[in-house]
């Protein structure tokens, strides 16, 4: 491996590469990681370990029920993390979902035969800026190219688009009212006021913790709760979780009016 990586998820991937190279001889040529691990912000109790893995073939049935076998195999010996990723050919590497056929991927650890698992951009900038080499050829070998441009306007439709839709979806004020959903929408946006800031990628945390010192205090109440449920930490209470889901859609409006202005400035 290419990285130092935590004992917890070092034991799944030792344990992966084993098992897989019994299963299925020579159809895994690469394994790589790219999410939490990349970005130095994994928690064992939280985080997926997010993986990109190489085929010297486009799978067939066989194989992914042979894959199948190692990945239940695999969450009977760790119930956490989780493995998350696709399986691809080399050609498909740096492509998006419009340009690839459906693909074996694994949701919590469970495999499924065909569909996409968290293909985007930003994925595919950290894996081959930041990427941990499990095994196989660097990922530079395999020949993409993600222009820092092409991102920055690839975020820019994700946020007035995606993160948008979540100041007025019904479905999404629902989310809200949970405590996931204002985790994964405060620091979800976050992550992107960081990057249009300081042309960056960091993680949801390092997005937390950024807020925390560069926006105004009306914000730093709503960080915090999103940052405690991040790391695990007893949230501070809120008068109701009506008004933290409303709190949570004003930000995302402030986040994306502060982001356009600079992108026009």
């Amino acid at each position: 491996m290419s990285a130092v990586l935590p004992p917890e998820a070092r034991a799944v991937l030792y344990t992966y590469r084993d098992l897989v190279g019994v299963a299925a001889p020579g159809l895994v040529t690469g394994l790589y990681l790219y999410g939490s691990l990349a970005l130095d912000a994994f928690n064992p109790q939280l985080s997926d370990i997010d993986f990109v893995a190489v085929t010297s073939r486009r799978c067939t049935p066989g194989d992914i029920a042979a894959l199948e076998k190692v990945h239940i195999a695999l969450l009977g010996r760790f119930p956490r993390p989780f493995m998350e990723g696709n399986y691809f050919t080399a050609e498909d590497m740096g492509r998006l979902r419009e340009a690839l056929p459906p693909l074996p991927h694994v949701v919590e650890g469970v495999m499924q035969p065909g569909g996409y698992r968290d293909i985007s951009l930003v994925n595919w900038w950290v894996l081959r800026d930041r990427g941990v080499v499990v095994f196989g050829p660097p990922v530079a070998e395999y020949g993409y190219t993600i222009g820092w441009d092409e991102l920055l306007a690839g975020m820019d439709v994700n946020l007035n688009s995606y993160w948008a839709a979540y100041t007025s979806n019904p479905r999404a004020l629902a989310w809200l009212m949970t405590d996931a959903g204002v985790e994964w929408t405060v620091l979800g946006v976050l992550r992107l006021f960081y990057t249009f800031r300081e042309n960056d990628i960091t993680s949801k945390a390092g997005a937390g913790r950024y807020a925390l010192e560069h926006l105004p205090e009306r914000w730093h109440g709503l960080t915090r709760y999103a940052l405690s449920v991040r790391l695990s930490e007893p949230p501070a209470p809120y008068r109701s979780r009506l008004a933290r889901a409303f709190e949570t859609r004003a930000l995302v409006r402030h986040i994306i009016t502060t982001c356009n202005a600079a992108r026009a400035a």
